[in-house]
């Protein structure tokens, strides 16, 4: 472990002490004193402050899910005003179509018509936009429970990890026992695991009731003329998985560029062929040293003839 893993490491054990706990709406049956954990070292209890981590993370979720919930009760009374509107409109339709007939203008009573069709559309965009509203509500309020559940477990979680560090540690207070607090850690998780089969339930059934607004609102689009509308985003937050059901991370594989002309294998070029170079005058060589300076005569001649030797 890095000197400045080791420093944050303790850092976030002092900051967070003994804070698990306060929103869980259930408390533990065993946790770990800080004062049989003072001897262990930072660097000891990194698994905790792991853990801890992971528990602050479910909280801060665990109060986001519920801002869902309340914001889902906004939106069914928002819905049903809408809805209050829409037969409004119907009614307002209808007037201005036999408004339209006793006129016996062709071209105002084919628009009135239209307009009486499209209103009439609308009322059942509305309606399932309650059921949507209702659902989503179901929804949250499940997903909720669940996370409460996974809240629990995390803090479970912490204390498990208290509890092996005390045991690495060789640390052994009164009525310790390291299989327990694995057994209350386990019977948690197995708590959350199993509410998060109706929440796959509930999402499923709002996702049905979403595909019927998207075909009612789609429908309201062809009368008018405008484009078909495309299935939305889903808006709400992906579940965070449990503990040890975390997805590996993998490695991205490093990008590779294609070869092209400008990058080519050195060892599959052809080396170019160089340009002939203009051959330059050989220049006389230099006297050499032991010649006399501003001697200028000029070689005698030689003869092909051999030389005759002097007659004694």
């Amino acid at each position: 472990m890095t000197t400045q893993k080791l420093v944050l490491t303790t850092a976030l054990l002092a900051v967070l002490g003994t804070a698990c706990g306060g929103s869980n709406n259930g408390k533990l049956n065993r946790r770990v004193s800080q004062a049989h954990l003072a001897p262990v070292s930072a660097a000891d209890r990194s698994a905790e402050a792991e853990a801890q981590t992971e528990f602050f993370l479910s909280e801060w979720q665990v109060a986001f899910t519920e801002s869902q919930v309340r914001a889902a009760k906004l939106d069914i009374d928002i819905a049903k005003n809408a809805l209050a509107s829409a037969k409004l409109a119907v009614k307002n339709a209808k007037l201005e179509r036999k408004a339209a007939d006793e006129s016996n203008d062709q071209n105002a009573i084919a628009e009135k018509k239209q307009a009486e069709r499209i209103a009439e559309l609308n009322i059942e965009v509305h309606k399932l936009a309650i059921e949507r509203a209702k659902q989503s509500k179901r929804y949250l309020d499940k997903r909720l429970m669940y996370e409460q559940r996974s809240l629990r477990s995390r803090e479970a979680a912490v204390e498990l990890a208290r509890a092996k560090s005390l045991q690495a540690a060789g640390i052994k207070p009164p009525n310790f026992d390291a299989k327990k607090y694995k057994a209350q850690y386990t019977e948690r998780a197995a708590n959350a695991k199993a509410a998060k089969a109706s929440v796959d339930a509930e999402k499923t059934k709002l996702g049905e009731i979403e595909k019927q607004l998207l075909g009612a609102k789609n429908a309201v689009a062809t009368a008018e003329g405008s484009p078909v509308l495309q299935p939305p985003p889903d808006p709400v937050t992906p579940m965070e998985p449990l503990e040890g059901d975390t997805p590996p991370e993998t490695t991205p594989e490093p990008e590779t560029t294609p070869p092209n002309d400008a990058q080519e294998d050195p060892e599959q070029v052809a080396p170019k062929e160089e340009e002939p170079t203009p051959e330059t005058p050989a220049t006389p060589d230099a006297p050499d040293s032991d010649s006399e300076a501003g001697d200028t005569t000029a070689p005698a001649p030689t003869s092909d003839k051999p030389t005759e030797e002097p007659k004694s």
